[in-house]
């Protein structure tokens, strides 16, 4: 079992921290898109779609789109689209701006830059990070998708390959308490 590590001031998060908030995340987002499915009955659309696809390309002809728009699967489509740039705009922007999403809030760790572990990362560093591991999963490779994220086993900073390429690295964030009468006068 890996334990978070420290080199001087400095706490790099242990991988199982990492993964926890991590699958933290994806249920939270996961949780909700499924909730959109039930309320909005996306259901049997996406089922009418499956089977559509099923069939073959001979019967997919120009014939059947409005039989995709009145089924509802054109808007099944946009809902899940939404969704997953709604994931993708929530870990880029939260990693980057504040360096935490609500996982990594709930595990006390938090992204920051290389060079400057005291401030986040940034967005550009943030969408790097967040871009490597599906790149190296379109990889025809078993597991190739796993790759940046195994490398951080073996590294002492604890970084994977996509927080090697984005510069960053994740460490530990402890909440220091504030007395009530060092907030008020602060």
């Amino acid at each position: 079992m890996c334990h978070d590590e420290s080199d001087g001031d400095l706490s790099f998060a242990a991988l199982w921290r990492r993964a926890a908030a991590w699958s933290v995340d994806v249920v939270l987002f996961a949780g909700a898109l499924f909730g959109i499915v039930a309320v909005t009955d996306m259901q049997r659309p996406l089922g009418l779609a499956c089977r559509l696809l099923r069939s073959g390309p001979a019967s997919n002809t120009p014939a059947v789109l409005p039989q995709l728009v009145r089924g509802g699967v054109v808007f099944s489509l946009v809902v899940l689209l939404g969704g997953f740039a709604a994931w993708v705009l929530y870990r880029v922007v939260c990693t980057g701006r504040w360096g935490r999403t609500l996982g990594k809030c709930l595990f006390g760790i938090q992204v920051a830059r290389l060079e400057d572990p005291s401030t986040p990362p940034g967005l550009r560093r943030a969408a790097i990070r967040w871009v490597l591991p599906p790149l190296a999963g379109a990889i025809p490779l078993p597991g190739s998708g796993l790759l940046p994220y195994l490398m951080a086993v073996r590294n002492h900073r604890r970084q994977g390959g996509h927080d090697q390429a984005a510069r960053t690295v994740v460490v530990r964030r402890r909440i220091k308490q504030v007395k009530h009468k060092q907030a008020v006068q602060k």
